[in-house]
């Protein structure tokens, strides 16, 4: 997409995103989260609130109070928050620049001058992605006598928006593009919670992904397609899209990859089907009802390409002194029974990795040394050896096995192609040693605790397969302190709760309780997942498919989060734990 195309589509989402950000207002709610249910699509509990015009004889300090009041509720022009402003500062105020988010109150610095004495959070980026920002911010406003009454002369560039409010008014949502093996990849944007989400999420589509995830992604949707009319209606569970002619030049297989995008982004608000339309007249999709050109979210090839697998079992495996075992759970009472094959005898089995489709197991054995693998046949066999301090491995949703370990005095990363043992290139990780590593549902990031220095860090990155190499590109640090409310710097593992948000082990300080945090991925939401039966818990295992998390403790225990929000024992003499994947 160009570089004009695509400044304006983001200029007409940021345009409709605070169009629907004003008169939803809601009760935030306390309480445990819920690991199996994800954001409600709907604006719960909306209250329409107009904002209030300055009145004759206002005084400064009303006047600066009115028009952050009056940024936070939206109108076409914001003519009432304009109201505040003199003359001049009216006419060259851009509201459209932006959204900070801050926390912070204003104190008065003369009769005419008032400091919003703050720390911004973060801001919501050019392409709807939060970037969390902790930072002072101490903008003044200045107001001045004008036909008799005071306005500000200085407003400051785009919107303010209070911690709270964006917290009650914003959800996040996933946009998918497809990556280079034709998985959809989630890109993570923030919406209010109002009915023209569907149409926000349609402009976030076609203005590209956000920031680095472009490098391993692209779109089915051709450079400069837009919206016939700058909204898709949904009625009934189905959304009809109409897009330009530019969509017409797509093969059958595009034709597909197109559908799957916007079915998967727009099924997130209640959406079962898609219509696409060119010119009023259906659009052809392979598949679709010849009539009305409805496809549904649930068509196999769509679920097929899905950033979460289909067909993944919620099967837990767990390495063992005796072992590989996989604990069932038979008419209510769990079960530790050996895997078929030779790895259900492998002695000292320290870490363990399932396939997808549970078909081949590998485990961590030898204190450490070595990694073995076996198949469907049952036979185990030695894929990576003479190594020290091998992590527990995972198997990629694109068949790869990974393993992480030390060789030759450095700490390097691998990945298994079939006999195949491929060196994964990561010259930007070399500031510090990973500690534990989780791959995406797609495959195309990835999730690591890292000891840089005397601190452990949560770093994300891409994983850019290109060319027979494979690349981790774009690290970054994932800074829970611009939270401003929980931090966590003790981390000790990292899962992913499915294909956008994480699950980590760890604690706020040295001595402070560990827990289990659920967490978006740019660290603006932290909750803390049910309360652990002691601070011992040392190892995570996640199923994003089916939102199923266990953890293993220093002790050996094994724990699962069960459906009422609880951590149960299921199982001792554990030295880890794997779902599928």
């Amino acid at each position: 997409m160009n570089t004009t195309s695509r400044g304006r589509i983001a200029a007409g989402l940021l345009v409709l995103l605070l169009a629907v950000l004003a008169g939803c207002a809601e009760v935030p709610t306390s309480g445990p989260v819920d690991p199996v249910e994800g954001a409600e699509p709907s604006c719960r509990g909306c209250l329409n609130v107009d904002p209030a015009a300055p009145q004759p004889g206002d005084d400064p300090k009303t006047i600066v109070d009115g028009f952050l009041q009056a940024m936070a509720a939206y109108e076409p022009t914001y003519a009432t928050a304009r109201k505040y402003l003199t003359k001049e500062a009216a006419e060259r105020w851009d509201p459209d620049k932006g959204v900070t988010v801050y926390i912070g109150q204003m104190t008065a610095t003369s009769p005419t001058s008032f400091l919003l004495d703050a720390r911004t959070v973060g801001v919501l980026g050019p392409n709807r992605d939060f970037l969390v920002r902790d930072q002072r911010f101490q903008p003044t406003f200045r107001v001045e006598k004008q036909g008799g009454e005071w306005r500000i002369n200085n407003p400051v560039t785009g919107l303010l928006v209070p911690k709270w409010t964006f917290d009650t008014f914003y959800d996040s949502f996933n946009v998918y593009f497809v990556g280079r093996d034709g998985t959809l990849v989630p890109d993570v944007i923030y919406l209010p919670e109002r009915a023209s989400i569907a149409s926000a999420l349609m402009l976030a589509l076609l203005a590209g992904p956000s920031g680095s995830l472009g490098t391993v992604v692209g779109s089915a949707l051709p450079a400069g397609t837009t919206l016939d009319v700058q909204s898709a209606s949904v009625e009934g569970g189905v959304a009809e899209v109409q897009l330009s002619d530019a969509i017409n030049q797509l093969t059958d297989q595009q034709r597909i990859l197109m559908a799957a995008q916007i079915a998967e982004t727009l099924r997130q608000y209640q959406v079962q089907s898609i219509q696409l339309r060119v010119n009023g007249e259906v659009f052809r999709i392979p598949g679709a009802d010849p009539q009305t050109g409805a496809i549904s979210v649930n068509d196999e090839r769509i679920r097929a390409i899905a950033a979460l697998p289909p067909g993944v079992s919620d099967q837990l495996y767990a390495a063992t002194d005796d072992g590989a075992r996989m604990i069932t759970d038979r008419a209510g009472k769990r079960e530790t029974t050996p895997v078929s094959g030779d790895l259900g005898k492998q002695d000292d089995s320290e870490r363990i990795a399932v396939s997808l489709d549970d078909r081949d197991i590998a485990v961590v054995t030898e204190n450490r040394t070595v990694l073995r693998r076996q198949g469907e046949d049952g036979r185990a066999s030695t894929v990576i050896e003479g190594v020290t301090d091998l992590l527990r491995p995972q198997y990629s949703r694109q068949g790869e096995l990974w393993a992480i370990g030390d060789k030759g005095g450095q700490q390097l990363i691998w990945a298994v192609q079939g006999e195949k043992v491929v060196e994964v290139q990561a010259p930007r990780l070399r500031d510090g040693r990973i500690v534990s590593f989780k791959l995406s549902p797609d495959g195309s990031r990835i999730a690591m605790v890292r000891e840089v220095g005397s601190t452990r860090q949560l770093t994300l990155a891409l994983v850019n397969r290109v060319d027979g190499r494979i690349v981790i590109d774009e690290p970054s640090r994932v800074d829970t302190a611009g939270n401003q409310g929980t931090t966590i710097t003790q981390f000790r593992d990292v899962g992913w709760q499915d294909d956008s948000r994480l699950l980590v082990i760890g604690a706020a300080a040295q001595l402070a309780p560990v827990g289990v945090y659920l967490m978006s991925q740019d660290a603006s939401q932290i909750s803390v997942l049910g309360e652990l039966p002691d601070d011992e818990a040392a190892e995570l295992a996640t199923s994003p498919t089916h939102n199923q998390v266990a953890i293993v403790t220093k002790k050996g225990e094994a724990y699962w989060l069960d459906p009422a929000r609880r951590w149960t024992r299921i199982s001792a003499g554990v030295d880890s734990l794997a779902y599928p994947g």
